[in-house]
């Protein structure tokens, strides 16, 4: 009871911090709003059985006698509307800046997380989960003031209704409690179904997607298979809303006849009351016990409503809490690295992916030294882009330790040591922004340098589609917000992700299939122009091997394990791994034979 009672006051105190930080002013206006709208009832009723007396007292009566009355009550349901309206403006703006201060709060997170997180599907249930529940942390706070401005109004009502008789404030306070009972039960019953369902929701917006993406747009058209993705999401949300529904259905029917119980009790009462008329009590008296006595039964049920709605949301700021407290596995070191580099070390390393059985890496040591410039190569799945996913420190080895400058890079911040390296992912990416920013992207944090970008174009040979572009380097990537955008083929891509990684200009090149994409010549200028920048140690991977002539050294990767290194000359010498891998690829364009190569 006691861990419960701790949670829910966290929750409430979390979903308050949220919307103080998101706006004071805001928050403020509405609890005072809140508060004058509990009140103003009362008053409106007070003038009104004065009017109704003063009328009631007198066969004939001067407007003068009604005119203040009249004039209060006026004011009085002004003043309610007013504030009333002003409430939902400020519940509006103030939603706006919750949800956006809930999405920046989720993105800063997440963007946070170590990659090894997004190995698991419970991450992305997670993710997916605080997502649809950003709108659970305004309903919180809304409720919160719900309830304060409820319990004001039950107070009032409650007072005013002592003075004919308490039993009527007891008894309807009393029969509220079945609605309460059971829409907690409902409540709760729909929140762990919500929870369980929630790949379900998933898969429905992974089928949806599907059929509104660009990437996967030609793909429908020629394999025509809109209609067999459109039946998977049919069938998928129809077993979906299925469960739901049955769930609503049994909850909405106890509402109704929970709902409707107190409004007969308080009709019954009226009755009673009614009997007092004509033994002292005024119509003006009658009209304000009966107004008070709506006015506490609509305060109760508000205040139920707004304490299941608080439970329910309660549950669902869980997802965001929990999400906010995924930690990260993959610790920060504490030392700078310094800008110069000396050496790469892999000793011993051993690695597997989270959740996966086999070694991706096996025992394998190597040492590479500034101004290198080394190949890794291997058949698919051999372990290539791990080695490099290591090295950015995304994952930590299973066993063995990676050394640069002869310290492990567990030791370094993570910010300094990806510093020291200008990166191209295999899966590379361009961004729906202008071409200048897709460049700068790598290196925003700095001013633009003019000589550096046109270094970065001519390097990747991206500068003879600039120079065919009417806005140049403010051209937009993409259609996704600009008409007129461009619309990159795979090749140009990747000629962009690489001018990207040039414009980083950083001591070590990581370059992960850079050529998978590009025709011969683009990809015989790019590694010419790398193989003559004596500056930069490079490391690449690929599969590709007619690059291979500008790699000082060449490790063969097979199942995890360093099965071959050395130069080219060599490995072609032993005959062995990269003699075949070689031979396949150079027998496809010769006369070639084996033996012969």
């Amino acid at each position: 009871m006691y861990k419960r009672a701790k949670e829910s006051i966290n929750i409430f105190m979390y979903c308050m911090k949220v919307s103080f930080e998101s706006s004071v002013i805001y928050t403020v206006f509405r609890l005072i709003c809140k508060l004058a709208m509990a009140i103003l009832p009362l008053l409106i009723s007070y003038f009104l059985r004065n009017i109704i007396n003063i009328m009631a007292k007198m066969d004939y009566f001067s407007y003068k006698d009604v005119i203040v009355p009249l004039l209060l009550y006026s004011a009085s349901i002004i003043v309610n509307l007013i504030i009333a309206n002003l409430n939902l403006y400020i519940m509006n703006m103030h939603s706006n800046l919750i949800q956006n201060y809930m999405k920046i709060s989720i993105a800063k997170k997440v963007v946070k997380l170590d990659i090894s997180a997004f190995d698991d599907s419970e991450t992305y249930n997670k993710i997916t989960n605080a997502e649809m529940n950003i709108q659970s942390t305004i309903s919180v706070i809304w409720g919160l003031t719900d309830v304060i401005g409820s319990i004001i109004s039950c107070i009032v009502a409650f007072c005013v209704l002592v003075k004919f008789s308490i039993w009527m404030g007891i008894i309807m306070l009393v029969i509220s409690i079945p609605n309460a009972i059971y829409s907690q039960i409902y409540t709760k019953k729909i929140y762990k179904w919500e929870k369980e369902n929630v790949i379900k929701q998933r898969k429905n917006q992974y089928f949806y997607s599907l059929m509104m993406s660009r990437q996967t747009c030609m793909d429908i058209r020629f394999w025509n298979i809109n209609s067999f993705l459109m039946e998977k999401y049919i069938q998928s949300w129809e077993i979906w809303y299925r469960e739901k529904k049955k769930l609503l259905s049994k909850r909405n029917f106890a509402q109704i006849v929970t709902n409707c119980l107190p409004f007969f009790v308080m009709g019954c009462i009226l009755i009673f009351i009614s009997k007092n008329i004509n033994y002292g009590m005024s119509i003006g008296d009658f009209s304000l016990y009966a107004s008070q006595l709506e006015q506490l039964n609509s305060a109760i049920v508000s205040l139920i409503l707004a304490v299941i709605s608080i439970y329910d949301n309660k549950l669902r700021v869980k997802n965001i809490i929990e999400l906010k407290e995924v930690r990260n596995m993959i610790k920060n070191g504490s030392i700078i690295l310094k800008d110069t580099f000396e050496s790469i070390e892999f000793r011993n390393v051993s690695f597997t992916y989270p959740f996966g059985v086999t070694k991706v890496l096996n025992d394998i040591s190597f040492k590479i030294y500034a101004g290198q410039k080394i190949a890794v190569i291997g058949v698919n799945g051999a372990g290539k882009t791990t080695i490099i996913k290591l090295l950015l420190r995304f994952y930590d080895p299973d066993e063995g330790e990676i050394l640069i400058n002869n310290e492990n890079i567990k030791k370094y911040t993570h910010k300094s040591l990806r510093n020291i390296f200008s990166t191209f992912f295999q899966q590379c990416i361009n961004y729906a922004f202008t071409l200048e920013e897709n460049i700068r992207i790598s290196d925003i944090g700095t001013n633009m340098m003019e000589s550096l970008f046109n270094e970065a174009i001519f390097k990747s040979g991206f500068y003879r589609e600039i120079e065919q572009l009417p806005k140049g380097k403010k051209s937009n990537i993409t259609k996704m917000f600009d008409k007129e955008g461009v619309q990159l083929s795979a090749g140009q891509g990747q000629k962009l992700a690489l001018a990207r990684t040039f414009y980083r200009n950083r001591d070590v090149l990581l370059l992960d299939e850079p050529s998978s994409s590009l025709d011969p010549q683009a990809e015989y200028e790019i590694f010419d122009t790398i193989k003559k920048d004596k500056t930069k140690t490079v490391v690449f991977v690929s599969h590709r091997l007619s690059n291979i002539y500008i790699a000082d050294k060449i490790f063969v990767i097979e199942r995890g394990k360093i099965v071959e290194e050395g130069t080219h000359e060599t490995l072609i010498k032993t005959k062995g791994a990269y003699y075949k891998l070689y031979f396949y690829q150079a027998s496809k364009f010769s006369d070639i034979k084996k033996g012969e190569v």
